[in-house]
This record gives C-alpha cells, structure tokens and sequence, in this order.
C-alpha cells in the first residue's frame, strides 16, 4: 500500500472515531467545556431592605439568580429556611422573600417592645441580618449568615455567625459531614492548638482554659457548634459568644489550612476542597468576617 493510502486511512479512522466520541457525548469537545463553564458560573443580586432609623430590621442577601438548577434552588431555600422557613411564595421572585422576612421581623421586634413595662426607658429592638457569599471556586460556594440581634432593655445585644458550604454541581450542603467521623478527633486537637496560637496567643492547653468558660475535667473538648466554613485561606472554624468563652471575647476563630484537614475529609470534600485556589477562587475577593456593625 502506498505511503500516501496509509495516512488517508489513519485520517479516516481518526475522524470516524471523534464522530462517535461526538455521539456518544452529544456536544462536541467545545460544547463540552462550554458546558462544564456553565455548571461553574454563579451570579447573584443584591436584595436589602433596612428602615429609615437604626430601629428594626435591616436585611442584606445575596440572593442567586444564575447558576445550576440544583444549586440556585438549594441556596434559595436554605435561605428561607434559615430565616424562618415561613414563606411559601414563589422562590424565583427573591425581593419578594426578603420583603416578607423583613416585615416579619419588624412585626416581632414591634411587639417585643410593645409588650415592656412603662417603666422600662430604652431605644428599641433591632436585628441585622446578612446572608453573603463570602468564598467562591469552581467547584463550591460558601455562603455566611451573620445575624446581630438587641432587644430593648437588654444588657447588650448579642451576636450569631455562622454558615454553609454548597457543591456547585448539585446544590449538595457540606458541614460538619465534610469530615470521616475517625478523624474528628484529629480535627478537634487541630482546633485546639489553632485556638492557642490564632485567636488566645497562649503557650499551651492549661492556658487555653484559663481563658475558657468550659474547665478541663477530662472531657472532650467541644467542636463549635455552627458548621465549619471553606474560606479563601483554609477552613474556619467558629464559636458562638458564650460558647466557651466570655462575651467579651466575642466568637473565638481560627483557619486550619486544608493541606492540613487533606485526609480528614471525606472522599467527597476532599475533591471540592482541592479546588480552593482555582483560578475563580484566586480572582474572588478573600473573605473577611465581619463580626461587628
């Protein structure tokens, strides 16, 4: 066979085999990176709503508008839930869900003030609430949920920070089953020295107590109680205000680096978690929690 024949057949044979590759798939190598992209992006709007005084409710969101079916709707409704669960409109319509929430809130802070003795002087109740994504990659989203709340005649007001991570492809929500249940042992002494070293700056465990409202009696040493957070430097772990420390301390924190937390992850995880300096992640503004007003 001439040397000439033998290339037109490879070319035939090549060209035949891209064709089933095509047919088998549906799109082409083009259209199936343009629809890996799809999967990926996520866009929101910003829908607030705040009174014309300090008094009341202020409501911030960043409500998802585009994305995967599966993840717009989960984040959707983890929203409704997490403010309530009471809104039964139509999802799609995000201005509408957050106009109900606010009036709601403004309603229950109206008759907890109403419901005061005369003799007790003070300036109204409030709640802040913002609901933000505050870390993105390709293949996870992480959503906050910072709520600051003063009912009046109350010492101070008090604070809650927590949040949630979703896997793009499904909506899927990660907390704390993003760890092997054998390996929150290891995730707990991690947390313990990050707390040493981050957040108390103290040399050592006795130390740490020192600071804690807890005492150490033997037992466990407790995980937070809100879900742990993917963050653009690692993963953050958070307690409440009197969890195990005095109010003054606010919400003890620290950031464990996921090359560390790497074999404590589930096999599920692990695979998003890698993702964390993606090329999405590196662009998207580092997140920084705010816990303050």
């Amino acid at each position: 066979m001439k040397r000439h024949s033998i290339f037109k057949l490879c070319a035939v044979s090549i060209t035949a085999t891209m064709l089933i590759g095509i047919m088998q798939t549906g799109c082409t190598p083009k259209e199936q990176e343009t629809t890996k992209s799809a999967e990926s992006a996520f866009t929101t709007s910003s829908i607030a709503l705040e009174g014309e005084t300090p008094i009341g409710c202020k409501l911030y969101t960043d409500y998802p508008v585009k994305g995967s079916d599966a993840l717009v709707q989960n984040v959707r409704e983890w929203m409704n839930e997490t403010l309530g669960g009471d809104f039964e409109g139509d999802l799609n319509d995000g201005k509408k869900m957050v106009e109900f929430y606010y009036n709601k809130i403004n309603n229950e802070l109206k008759a907890s003030d109403e419901s005061l003795p005369e003799d007790i002087s003070a300036e109204g109740s409030l709640r802040y609430i913002q609901m933000r994504k505050i870390f993105e990659t390709e293949l996870f989203i992480t959503y906050s949920n910072d709520v600051y709340q003063y009912y009046a005649g109350a010492a101070h007001g008090g604070q809650l920070y927590s949040g949630i991570v979703f896997r793009k492809s499904d909506g899927r929500r990660f907390g704390w089953e993003m760890f092997k249940q054998d390996s929150l042992e290891t995730v707990r002494n991690l947390i313990i020295t990050g707390l040493q070293q981050q957040f108390f700056k103290v040399n050592n465990k006795d130390e740490l107590y020192d600071q804690l409202l807890i005492e150490n009696n033997g037992e466990a040493f407790p995980l937070p109680e809100t879900n742990p957070l993917w963050t653009g430097n690692g993963v953050k772990f958070i307690y409440q205000q009197y969890e195990i420390a005095a109010y003054a301390y606010g919400h003890p924190s620290c950031t464990i680096p996921y090359e560390v937390l790497e074999n404590c992850f589930t096999t599920s995880a692990r695979s998003l978690a890698k993702s964390y300096n993606d090329k999405i992640a590196t662009s998207f503004k580092q997140e920084t929690l705010n816990l303050g007003y």
